[in-house]
C-alpha cells in the first residue's frame, strides 16, 4: 500500500528515515518502521533527502567549526568551576576533552597542513672535499705569523 501525503509529511518521513540510517538502523529496518515498500524505497529516499540539503564543504567547516566553539567556551567554564572545587579528577578529564576540542579547531582551521618547502640539494664527490679541505689548510697554514711581542705594544 503506497502512502499518499503532503510534501510536508513526505519530507518529514525522509527526515527521520535519515535519522535513523545515522544510529544506524538498515534500510530494511527504516523500510519497516516507516512503512515504504522496500528497503530500495527507504534508501532512495535519504539519497534525495540528502542532495537536496546537503551543505557546502565551507558550509560544513564553518558549521563544525562554530559548534566546536561553543564546546571549547562550555569546557572553558566547566574547567574554571572545577577549580573552584578543587576536584583535580574532573580537571585532569575537562583538559584532556578541551585539548582534544582544540586540536580538531586545529585541524579544521588548517593548522596542522604540511608546508610546502623547496630544499637545494648539492652533492659533491669525497675528491671534491677533500680537495676544499686541504686549500682551506694551506690558507691557514700560509697566514702571515704575528709575533706575540708585536701584539703587546
Amino acid at each position: 500500500m503506497k502512502r499518499i501525503g503532503t510534501r510536508r509529511e513526505s519530507r518529514a518521513r525522509h527526515e527521520q528515515a535519515a535519522t535513523l540510517r545515522a544510529v544506524g538502523y538498515t534500510w530494511q529496518a527504516i523500510a519497516d518502521e516507516l512503512g515504504f515498500g522496500h528497503r530500495q524505497a527507504a534508501k532512495s529516499a535519504v539519497e534525495r533527502l540528502w542532495a537536496r540539503t546537503r551543505d557546502s564543504p565551507e558550509m560544513s567547516r564553518r558549521s563544525l567549526s562554530e559548534g566546536m566553539q561553543l564546546m571549547k567556551t562550555m569546557l572553558f567554564e566547566q574547567v574554571a568551576v572545577a577549580v573552584q572545587r578543587g576536584d583535580a579528577d574532573l580537571i585532569v578529564t575537562l583538559s584532556r576533552e578541551l585539548r582534544s576540542v582544540t586540536d580538531q579547531l586545529a585541524r579544521i582551521d588548517g593548522l596542522h597542513a604540511a608546508r610546502r618547502v623547496e630544499v637545494d640539494v648539492t652533492q659533491r664527490t669525497t675528491v671534491e672535499v677533500l680537495a676544499d679541505l686541504r686549500q682551506a689548510m694551506h690558507a691557514a697554514i700560509d697566514a702571515e705569523v704575528v709575533e706575540t711581542r708585536e701584539i703587546e705594544q
